[in-house]
């Protein structure tokens, strides 16, 4: 029997939410919540509830500098090269259509990197930004509960469609697709529902020597924003993200085995254990620990692994070729994969996959004769 795999993009947010699931909306509203209420200023971790839009404006006015080439001169690794390229493409028409709604959310996290170049900031305060610039994104994307309300809408026929593909990927923060097929799907780049290791006691991080939730402020009103969502502008960046707990707990394996059977290897470990650094420490505390308790492991969200394993046919449904290209890769790579029918909005996007994805069997059909029939 052939395996039948389904993957979904934010077209079907944007179909039964619509346009406020767009960008532009989740832009305007980074832009205008500050001023609601209920804007948790504490979680999102600003002094000024209005920094945000200081912010947002900030990096607004970098790109017309970008397009110019005045970030060239910066040292760029061959990733951030790759999408200074692409930005200045993209954007290179920018000034036709000036605003601070037109310009993607991934794209402004680019943008945000090469303000950081410019400033000379470093970490811990870059970090410390990017993790306020994604609770910002994450509160205007959740907009109050609205994103997670959005099964609501769909309709029963939509069901019919789903119910033959035998597993279930996406790419959306939002868990509507877990509630309507009763099913357990995939969340490629993680789920509001779910927290992120740091702010979960339960997770293998924190059981290490430093807890982080010792010092980290955790609102669990607003555990969303403490989610394991990935924002980023660049593919290989998310790769990362989503193989790196996968990657670790590889590595680990290896240093259990030999701290098992090696007397010089324990030795070593329990030297790491007074080391200065805490990467070192926590190091030794893990495999110690594992050491002792065999199924200990770090969270392996992601399910990369499990969507380069996937074999027979694919169907991909509302998902932009422009933002994920890594998912592109993850598919080209994959030899099990017979057959693949991608859903398309515009002639671009078919474009944009004909170069991303070069594999016999595509086939495309148009997604809003799909979403007619489930209307």
């Amino acid at each position: 029997m052939l395996m039948k795999s389904l993957l979904v993009g934010n077209g079907i947010n944007i179909q039964y939410g619509s346009s406020r699931c767009s960008n532009k909306e989740i832009v305007k509203r980074v832009i205008t919540s500050p001023d609601d209420p209920d804007f948790p200023l504490d979680a999102i971790t600003l002094t000024d509830r209005h920094q945000a839009v200081w912010l947002i404006g900030s990096l607004y006015s970098e790109i017309p500098n970008i397009i110019r080439g005045d970030f060239d001169k910066y040292y760029l690794a061959s990733f951030e090269e790759t999408a200074l390229t692409s930005f200045k493409e993209r954007y290179s028409t920018f000034e036709q259509q000036p605003s601070p709604l037109n310009v993607g959310l991934e794209d402004y996290f680019f943008v945000l990197e090469l303000f950081f170049k410019k400033n000379n900031v470093h970490n811990p305060d870059a970090h410390a930004i990017r993790e306020t610039f994604k609770r910002i994104f994450s509160y205007s994307i959740y907009d109050s509960g609205y994103l997670e309300s959005l099964h609501l809408r769909y309709p029963r026929k939509l069901k019919s469609f789903l119910d033959p593909f035998d597993e279930i990927f996406t790419t959306n923060y939002d868990s509507n697709l877990d509630v309507f097929s009763e099913r357990s799907v995939v969340h490629l780049h993680g789920c509001f529902k779910t927290l992120s290791y740091l702010y979960d006691e339960n997770s293998f991080r924190n059981q290490l020597g430093d807890n982080q939730l010792d010092a980290a402020f955790f609102d669990p009103e607003k555990a969303y924003l403490f989610s394991n969502v990935i924002f980023s502008y660049s593919g290989s960046l998310k790769e990362f993200q989503m193989k790196q707990a996968t990657r670790t707990n590889a590595a680990l394996e290896k240093f259990v085995d030999g701290y098992k059977n090696r007397a010089d290897v324990r030795k070593e470990v329990a030297a790491w254990q007074e080391d200065e650094s805490r990467i070192m420490r926590n190091l030794a505390s893990s495999i110690a620990k594992k050491a002792a308790n065999p199924s200990l492991k770090f969270e392996e969200y992601y399910g990369a692994e499990r969507l380069q394993s996937i074999s027979d046919t694919l169907a991909i449904v509302g998902l932009s070729p422009n933002n994920d290209t890594h998912i592109f890769d993850f598919l080209k790579s994959n030899d099990k994969l017979r057959y693949i029918t991608y859903y398309y909005h515009s002639q671009g996007d078919i474009d944009s996959v004909r170069k991303l994805l070069p594999k016999d069997g595509l086939s495309f059909a148009d997604v809003r004769s799909l979403w007619g029939k489930y209307e």
